[in-house]
């Protein structure tokens, strides 16, 4: 892997090393949690679900990402609970064979530069393990950040979406291995 050791610890559990967070498959279980980040209007605004107000979303949030390759993202000893990292297999002709990218973190963790290292472990692991021919990233015009994060990784605008009820548009950012 180009940038970042992974170790294999117990539980199934992944260190991505130099991020300081573990990834672990993400689980049913974990929709209270899921809810707990995604039910504040900060961390929702720009993903394509809008906030989150009952278990039963989060619900089926969960079970949304599980159909692709899920990880919980948890910090500390205690493996506190901050957020999700995943991957969508190819829904569309246009995707060509590459997964989706979606991520969305606690705010706890904001500003760390933890989002830049999940993206450049998301890009070693569907080139090494899915073996896909590259990703592709969602991403709402007004999100600078998440933004920034994918052309530092190497990805491309390649297709805006409109869309009559969404102010501004969706930008489909993508990366060919």
């Amino acid at each position: 892997m180009e940038n970042i050791e992974v170790l294999k610890q117990g539980q199934g559990g992944l260190f991505p090393k130099e991020i300081g967070v573990e990834l672990r498959p993400l689980r049913a279980e974990d929709a209270g949690e899921v809810l707990r980040i995604a039910s504040r209007e900060r961390v929702a605004r720009y993903m394509r679900f809008e906030t989150l107000h009952t278990l039963e979303e989060a619900e089926k949030l969960v079970e949304e990402y599980r159909k692709g390759v899920a990880w919980a993202v948890l910090e500390g000893e205690k493996g506190i609970f901050r957020g999700i990292c995943a991957l969508k297999p190819p829904e569309n002709p246009e995707d060509e064979g590459r997964y989706s990218m979606s991520m969305f973190l606690d705010e706890a963790v904001w500003n760390r530069g933890i989002a830049s290292k999940l993206v450049s472990w998301d890009i070693e692991y569907a080139k090494n393990t899915l073996r896909c021919p590259g990703l592709l990233a969602y991403v709402v015009d007004r999100n600078l950040g998440s933004r920034r994060t994918l052309e530092k990784n190497g990805f491309r605008i390649e297709r805006e979406l409109h869309f009559a009820d969404m102010e501004g548009c969706l930008l489909v950012f993508g990366i060919r291995f």
